[in-house]
């Protein structure tokens, strides 16, 4: 073999550079899964929401309903 050319072997990494892999890929996970509880409660907390909206227009039209009935029974009893 000649001086200019050299064989490129691959390098197997040392034992701290698996390690810090190992961490990384750790770390990662630990990300991955707090990102997916974090994706749920927003979900959640989204579903909530679309609720309490729908109640409060339940409330509005139900508060127009009793304010129309109310006036409907002072009419018939000769209230105004």
């Amino acid at each position: 073999m000649s001086a200019g050319r050299k064989k490129n072997i691959p390098r197997t990494p040392s034992q701290s550079e698996q390690k810090e892999t190992s961490v990384e890929s750790v770390q990662l996970q630990q990300e991955l899964e707090t990102l997916r509880q974090v994706h749920s409660s927003i979900a959640a907390l989204n579903q909530m929401t679309l609720t309490l909206q729908k109640t409060l227009e339940s409330v509005a039209k139900n508060n127009g309903d009793m304010k129309n009935l109310n006036e409907g029974w002072k009419i018939f009893f000769g209230q105004r």
